[in-house]
């Protein structure tokens, strides 16, 4: 099913930003959070512990808070996700995904596309690959990593402190009384739910598998890239399926600045890489 929205941009007399509009957009989420909160849906359990997460076979776990404009320009993560099988775990694949849900368009795509990195190369010999809403945990190579009890202790961080930052909004961007819903949701799978681990149809069928409650969207996307209002593309793509991004054309005396998600230029930035 094809959904719609809108993401924009302005121009200025030395710098012009290219808007963009779009049928919807799924390549990245953002983040916020002020209270922490982990949910074992297996257990129905909670705690305010910010200890690493353990992971068990096939589980789901969550992580839910707000932000609201009293966090602007500041951390808002308290702590760290970190993540550590358990002493019982069996060979495990893990993913993480971030949803967030806002009545303000705008502070919604602020904090999506502006506000977080994900490590995608870590020193310790692991990173984090994108696919749509989601991350996997790999290998520097790619390939996913199988976690098992015997790395009982050992601690893979998704998001850090210092690595979120709410983005500065003017209150017309976002008001005193706004708040983003902010879920973070991570999952483990079984390794032998698993037919493949390169082509990510199968990766996201093994953890279809694993938790069916949480399957991976579907559905294909129009984007478009406009320019003062002119169409420059426009294009089909599969839920986290690359965009061709087309060249923008500025006037005399103007240079690209970067594509926008509001053609006021009020919207979020999106930088090229956010688009693949």
């Amino acid at each position: 099913m094809r959904r719609s929205g809108i993401i924009g941009g302005n121009r200025s007399r030395r710098n012009v930003i290219v808007w963009i509009a779009m049928a919807f957009i799924m390549l990245f989420s953002a983040i916020g959070v002020s209270l922490a909160l982990f949910t074992d849906e297996e257990r129905g359990e909670q705690t305010n512990s910010f200890d690493a997460v353990m992971l068990e076979d096939n589980m789901v776990y969550k992580y839910k808070s707000t932000i609201g404009r009293s966090l602007i320009g500041e951390t808002y993560m308290a702590n760290a996700i970190k993540l550590t099988p358990s002493s019982d775990t069996g060979n495990i694949y893990v993913r993480a995904s971030i949803n967030f849900a806002s009545d303000n368009e705008v502070a919604k795509d602020k904090l999506k596309f502006e506000s977080f990195t994900i490590p995608t190369e870590a020193a310790s010999g692991y990173s984090w690959k994108r696919f749509g809403d989601y991350w996997y945990l790999t290998n520097n190579s790619g390939s996913l990593v199988a976690l098992n009890s015997t790395q009982t202790g050992e601690v893979f961080n998704f998001l850090n402190v210092e690595d979120t930052l709410t983005p500065e909004m003017s209150t017309s961007q976002m008001g005193e009384s706004d708040e983003v819903t902010v879920e973070i949701t991570v999952e483990s799978a079984l390794t032998s739910l698993f037919s493949g681990t390169t082509d990510f149809s199968d990766i996201n069928a093994g953890f279809d598998k694993a938790n069916p409650e949480h399957k991976t969207p579907t559905g294909t996307y129009t984007v478009t890239f406009m320019q003062d209002d002119v169409v420059l593309s426009q294009s089909t793509v599969g839920y986290g399926g690359s965009v061709v991004i087309p060249e923008a054309t500025p006037g005399v005396g103007e240079v690209f600045g970067s594509w926008n998600t509001r053609s006021s230029g009020e919207g979020a930035t999106i930088k090229d890489y956010q688009f693949s």
